[in-house]
């Protein structure tokens, strides 16, 4: 690894020298290999390179994982694991017509599908395919989903809501989830299944930019 990382520093500083042709810095396979290069090396304290740690490494929605295709990322989905991208296809139902495919986005593979839900409505608009009802499963709707999707596009958004993955939900009845409270947006308070309120109502932001109490 050393001695790959020193060959790269030596490219990089002779594609850099004055007398190097411009054009050769400009080449797509070069400009990808400086990219993985950096992504892969930095420097010590006292200016040596060193191979650097998973902690310093960029996060899967920037790292190149593939010389062959600057965009394709690296993804996992429980078990299956994959570099390259993610497509969500929408296909038709009913019951007494043939079933269709209207409409097809690819995205990185990094992309969370709930972020796609709002541009495949506005792509299925301009097309003039938009659905009366979108069955989708858990990923793809949230709380403000299935209410922005009526008010903006339309769409009566089905879909399943998300299980309750933290440890109270695990503990067979000795834990409190998220159904066991009773939430009164206007006032604001929440209240128990044992009847008790909140003291303090704290808004907060998840870490997908949602507001929370």
């Amino acid at each position: 690894m050393e001695v790959i990382g020193a060959d790269g520093l030596a490219l990089w500083q002779a594609l850099e020298d004055p007398a190097a042709p411009v054009w050769l810095r400009q080449v797509p396979a070069v400009q990808i290999l400086q990219r993985v290069w950096i992504q892969n090396y930095t420097w010590r304290d006292e200016g040596t390179l060193r191979w650097r740690q998973t902690d310093e490494l960029p996060s899967a929605a920037w790292a190149i994982r593939s010389p062959y295709d600057d965009e394709g990322r690296f993804s996992q989905k429980r078990e299956t694991t994959w570099v390259g991208y993610k497509v969500h296809v929408t296909e038709t139902c009913d019951e007494h017509a043939p079933h269709l495919i209207p409409h097809v986005k690819t995205t990185l593979a990094t992309t969370a599908d709930g972020q796609v839900t709002t541009p495949i409505h506005t792509a299925q608009q301009a097309q003039d395919v938009l659905p009366a009802d979108h069955m989708v499963d858990t990923v793809y709707p949230d709380a403000e989903l299935w209410v922005t999707s009526q008010q903006d596009s339309g769409v009566n958004l089905v879909g399943p809501t998300r299980h309750e993955t933290g440890w109270q939900a695990r503990q067979d009845g000795n834990g409190f989830t998220a159904q066991d409270f009773k939430l009164d947006w206007e006032h604001p308070q929440a209240t128990c299944s044992a009847g008790k309120t909140n003291q303090l109502w704290t808004p907060a932001i998840d870490i997908r930019w949602r507001a929370q109490p």
